[in-house]
């Protein structure tokens, strides 16, 4: 089906841009230029979201990142690029995944304040359950993945439901905690993690029962 929406895309892009080309033909007005530019971007902004499972622009300062994963080419990595101008891009980091993971989520945070961003991209686990977020940062000028340390042992086993946000210059992990064996969440726990020397280490915890 995306393969038929792509198709059907591609078909539509090609039909506006052989009106516009008629157009060019006679002098046409300022705004029917506009209007034309206006269409094109259209046509293809629907063309990248049909074609992939996941596409999400993430604005930090003057720049611009995008995360992209999925779609008719059937890739399961995740990229993340960042826009250079209109239409350049360079690719950043390619996050590799297994066939049980998908990107569920992602956002940006700048938590050390060097006015530097961290890509968080939260992945799924389909047989786990699992969501995971994994960062990626700048470091000695080379984008590579932040390891999240964490010495406590999760009692109770990790969910679908699980959230990860940013509390001020915190990470924070929230997750239901379950008795064993049991599918009826008991209270809730909160991680907070900070990040230092390109490292995130847990901070505090909280629980409620």
């Amino acid at each position: 089906m995306r393969i038929f929406n792509f198709q059907f895309s591609i078909f539509n892009l090609v039909v506006l841009f052989c009106l516009s080309a008629c157009d060019s033909k006679t002098e046409p007005k300022q705004d029917d230029i506009d209007m034309v530019a206006v269409a094109k971007d259209t046509a293809m902004q629907v063309i990248i979201d049909n074609s992939f499972e996941y596409v999400k622009d993430h604005s930090f300062e003057n720049r611009r990142f995008t995360v992209i994963t999925g779609g008719y080419t059937n890739f399961k990595d995740v990229m993340v690029a960042e826009s250079k101008g209109s239409i350049n891009s360079d690719t950043l980091y390619y996050l590799k995944t297994d066939s049980a993971e998908r990107i569920t989520g992602s956002f940006v945070s700048d938590l050390d304040a060097n006015h530097s961003p961290e890509i968080h991209l939260l992945i799924r686990n389909k047989n786990t359950k699992k969501v995971a977020d994994r960062v990626i940062a700048l470091v000695n000028n080379k984008w590579r993945e932040i390891p999240i340390v964490d010495d406590r042992e999760v009692v109770a086993r990790e969910s679908s439901n699980d959230e990860w946000f940013v509390n001020g210059n915190l990470l924070v992990r929230k997750y239901p905690n379950y008795d064993k064996g049991l599918d009826t969440a008991k209270g809730t726990t909160w991680l907070y993690y900070k990040l230092k020397n390109n490292i995130f280490t847990l901070e505090k915890s909280e629980a409620v029962l």
